[in-house]
This record gives C-alpha cells, sequence and structure tokens, in this order.
C-alpha cells in the first residue's frame, strides 16, 4: 500500500497554520503518536522537524497484478463480432457462403429440435 503525501499551509488570523498528511510519517511514529487513542502533534512536530496543527485527511492506494485475462475477452468477443459482421454484410451483398451456410442451418435446426424436445418434456410433467 502506498501513501500520498497532501500538506496544507494556511495563514488564519495572522497565524500560520501547518497541516500534514499520514503519509510524511513512518508507522513507527505514526503508532508512537497516536498511543492510547490520542495524537500526539507535539511527537509529529519533533519527528519531521517542523510545527504539525493538524492532520489532512490521507488517500492511500494499492498496486494489485494486471487483469490481462479480461483484455483477451475482449479481443476474443471482438473478433466473434467482427466475424458476424462479415457473415452478415456478406449475406446481405448476395455472395453466397455455402458451406457455412449450411453449418449454420444445421445448428439452427438442431437448436429447434432441442427446444421442441424441452417443450414436451414440460408439457409431460
Amino acid at each position: 500500500m502506498y501513501f500520498v503525501r497532501f500538506s496544507l499551509f494556511f495563514l488564519y488570523n495572522g497565524s500560520e497554520y501547518k497541516m500534514w498528511s499520514r503519509g510524511y510519517f513512518s508507522n513507527d511514529v505514526w503508532d508512537n503518536a497516536t498511543k492510547n487513542h490520542q495524537l500526539n502533534l507535539t511527537y509529529l512536530s519533533n519527528s519531521i522537524g517542523d510545527q504539525v496543527d493538524g492532520i489532512v485527511p490521507d488517500s492511500s492506494f494499492s498496486v494489485k497484478r494486471s487483469l490481462t485475462w479480461i483484455l483477451y475477452i475482449l479481443i476474443g468477443i471482438t473478433a466473434i463480432v467482427g466475424a458476424a459482421a462479415i457473415y452478415t454484410y456478406l449475406k446481405e451483398e448476395g455472395q453466397k457462403i455455402t458451406k457455412i451456410d449450411e453449418e449454420i442451418y444445421r445448428l439452427k435446426g438442431k437448436y429447434r429440435e432441442l427446444e421442441e424436445r424441452i417443450k414436451k418434456k414440460k408439457k409431460n410433467q
């Protein structure tokens, strides 16, 4: 996990305030400064050598392994959709794809037969 460092300096009623995020302090310093569920700003000031008037809410993030399998799935889906688009284009332009047409019609027929069998089984139950 990585901590992002933020600091906020401002003047208010003639006084300068300096606020630091958690990322400026090591784990040991932070643990010692937050003992007994209280924040010891003096200890934090001594550790960084500058005044600490408060803590800015920090932001942290972690780095995970890349998810390359998602990329492969998207490439596969793109290839399937591209092949379907080419097939549809060639069908609409009137060019014949006899072997592919025969295979598609055969698969459609098997699917329809399966649908009919399922409907019959549901009626018989």
